[in-house]
C-alpha cells in the first residue's frame, strides 16, 4: 500500500439519534423540492450520519443534518464537494426553558412570527400572507422578539448585543425547533395521541406532516437491528489540475472517464485500484503536453466512506482535496512521476522538399534539415556579478523589449522576485541604460524572453524538489522558450567578479 496516507475513524453508532436524523434529513430533502425515494433517504442519511461529529446531544445532531442533507444535495446534483460553512454557535446549548419563556413574553402576533417563522421557516412576507397580518406589524413583532430574546440571554450571561440580524434569527430558528421529550414509537404518530403533540412538538410536527403526505413510512423510521452506518473503508486518490492549465481540464476529464469521477472543472476523485490506468493515462497526456506534468497535484487517503451512483457519502473527499492542496504541484502520491513531454515531429516541408530535388541536392538538403540548430538567444545579457558578504550583486544590460525575471535561491528554496518585468523595469534600472539587482542568496538568475513565462512560478515551485533546482529551472525555461537567455551566478567557491 502506498505511504503519505490518512486513516480516519469509522462514524459513531448512535441509534438514538436515528429518528430525529431521519424526520430532519427527509424533511430538508422534501422542503427544497427533491424528490424523497427510500434509497434516496436511505443515502442522505447515511451520508448525514457519517459526517456527524462524536459525542453531541441530539438537538446538535438535528443541526448538522440540516447542512450536512444540502450538502448532499450538492454532490447529488451538481458533483459539488466542499467542506459546508459550520457557524460558530452549532454547539450551543439551548435550553427548552428558553422557548417556553419567550412565549410567554409574545403577544398574538409576536406568536404567530415564531412559530411561522422561526418553527416553520416561512418568510415574513409569506406569514404576513397568510395570517392577514400587515408587513409593518409582522416586522415590528419580529424585532420586539429580538428584543425579549436580548434580555432572556442576557440573564444567562450571554451577551448577544453585538451579532447581526442572521445571527440572531438562527438561534431564533434554534429556540423555536426544540423538541418535546416523546417516548411515542414511529408507529403512533398519526394515531391521537401523536396527533395531540403536533401542535406542541416542531419535530412531531415534521414526522407528522412527512408521514401524512407519503414522504415517509414508519418503516423509515425504525431502528435497525445492526449499526447505524454500514461498515466500509476507501483508499481514495484526489486529483487537481492548476489553474493555468484549466483549458485542458476537458482532456483530462476525457482520458480518466472510466476511473475517476469529475468533481469540478480542475480536480476529480479515482479508487485507489484505478491507479494503474490512470497513471498511463496521465502518462500518455504528460508526453503530450496537455498539461505538462508540472500542472497536476494528488494526495491519496484512506478512510470510511461509500459511493452511491457516483456520490461518494461521507467526509472522505473533503479531506482527500484539502490534502491534495497541501501537496507541491508535480507530486502525485501513488503515481511514478510523469514523463517529460516527446520532442516535436519534424517538419514534413523537408521530405517534399527533398523528393523534387536531385539525388544528390536532396542528401544534403535532408542533412542539413536533420541536423541539429542551435538557436541563440534573441535578447542576450550582458551581465558582472560580484559577491560582498553573504550577497549577491548583479549588474547587466539587455534590450529594452526583453521581459526580465529575477529568481534567488536560498537554502535550497527557490523564489522568483521580479516576474515578466517589462514597462516597470525602472524597478531595477540604473539610470544609464542598464541594471542592478542585489539579493542575500547562494544563486542568482536571470531570465530574458521576447514574452512572458506564465508558468515560471509553477516550474519555480517544481524545481524546489528536483537535486539541482538551478539546472531543472534552466532545462524547463529553454524548453518553453529555446530563445530565451538564462545566466545564473557562478558559486562562491568558483569565484564572482567584482564590476
Amino acid at each position: 500500500m502506498p505511504t503519505g496516507r490518512i486513516f480516519m475513524a469509522d462514524a459513531p453508532s448512535r441509534k438514538d439519534l436515528w429518528i430525529p436524523v431521519t424526520i430532519r434529513v427527509a424533511w430538508e430533502l422534501y422542503t427544497s423540492g427533491f424528490r424523497v425515494s427510500a434509497q434516496i433517504l436511505k443515502c442522505a442519511r447515511e451520508h448525514v450520519l457519517r459526517s456527524l461529529p462524536p459525542d453531541i446531544s441530539i438537538e446538535v445532531a438535528e443541526r448538522y443534518a440540516t447542512i450536512y442533507t444540502h450538502d448532499f444535495v450538492d454532490r447529488f446534483q451538481q458533483h459539488r464537494y466542499r467542506r459546508p460553512n459550520i457557524d460558530p454557535d452549532i454547539g450551543m446549548d439551548i435550553p427548552r426553558r428558553w422557548c417556553l419563556m419567550l412565549q410567554e413574553q409574545l403577544d398574538s402576533v409576536g406568536k404567530v412570527v415564531f412559530r411561522f417563522h422561526y418553527r416553520d421557516g416561512f418568510n415574513l412576507e409569506l406569514v404576513s400572507e397568510r395570517s392577514t397580518i400587515s408587513i409593518k406589524r409582522i416586522v415590528r413583532a419580529r424585532d420586539r422578539i429580538y428584543g425579549v430574546l436580548k434580555r432572556l440571554v442576557a440573564q444567562e450571561d450571554i451577551d448577544i448585543h453585538t451579532w447581526g440580524e442572521a445571527r440572531i434569527d438562527l438561534l431564533l430558528t434554534r429556540i423555536a425547533n426544540i423538541a418535546e421529550e416523546s417516548n411515542l414509537r414511529p408507529g403512533d404518530i398519526l394515531s391521537e395521541e401523536g396527533r395531540a403533540l403536533v401542535s406542541l412538538c416542531p419535530r412531531m410536527n415534521r414526522a407528522y406532516r412527512l408521514m401524512k403526505n407519503g414522504i415517509i413510512s414508519d418503516n423509515d423510521l425504525q431502528e435497525p437491528r445492526g449499526e447505524t452506518v454500514p461498515e466500509g473503508r476507501l483508499s481514495l486518490l484526489s486529483l487537481l489540475l492548476h489553474p493555468d492549465a484549466r483549458h485542458h481540464s476537458h482532456l483530462i476529464t476525457e482520458a480518466l472517464s472510466p476511473y475517476a469521477t469529475s468533481i469540478s472543472g480542475d480536480a476529480w476523485l479515482i479508487p485507489y485500484e484505478n491507479l494503474p490506468d490512470v497513471h498511463d493515462a496521465l502518462s500518455y497526456l504528460s508526453e503530450v503536453n496537455t498539461p505538462p506534468r508540472h500542472y497536476l497535484r494528488g494526495a491519496l487517503i484512506s478512510g470510511p466512506g461509500r459511493w452511491y451512483k457516483g456520490v461518494l457519502l461521507g467526509l472522505l473527499p473533503v479531506r482527500a482535496l484539502e490534502a491534495a492542496r497541501s501537496r507541491p504541484w508535480g507530486e502525485i502520491d501513488g503515481i511514478d512521476e510523469l514523463p517529460p513531454p516527446l520532442p516535436p515531429p519534424p517538419r514534413a516541408s523537408f521530405w517534399w522538399l527533398g523528393a523534387v530535388s536531385t539525388f544528390a541536392v536532396s542528401v544534403f538538403v535532408l542533412l542539413w534539415a536533420l541536423s541539429p540548430e542551435e538557436v541563440g538567444p534573441h535578447y542576450p545579457i550582458e551581465i558582472e556579478f560580484y559577491q560582498e558578504n553573504t550577497d549577491i550583486r548583479a549588474r547587466f544590460d539587455v534590450d529594452d523589449l526583453a521581459y526580465i525575471d529575477i529568481l534567488t535561491a536560498k537554502d535550497g528554496k527557490l523564489n522568483v522576485v521580479h516576474h515578466a518585468l517589462f514597462k516597470d523595469k525602472g524597478l531595477i534600472s540604473t539610470g544609464d541604460g542598464r541594471y542592478f539587482f542585489r539579493e542575500e542568496a547562494d544563486y542568482i538568475a536571470i531570465i530574458s524572453s521576447r514574452k512572458p513565462i506564465e508558468s515560471l512560478p509553477a516550474i519555480a515551485q517544481v524545481a524546489q524538489g528536483d537535486l539541482d533546482p538551478m539546472a531543472y529551472l534552466q532545462e524547463r525555461v529553454l524548453e518553453l522558450q529555446p530563445d530565451a537567455h538564462i545566466i545564473i551566478s557562478p558559486p562562491e567557491d568558483e569565484g564572482i567578479l567584482g564590476f
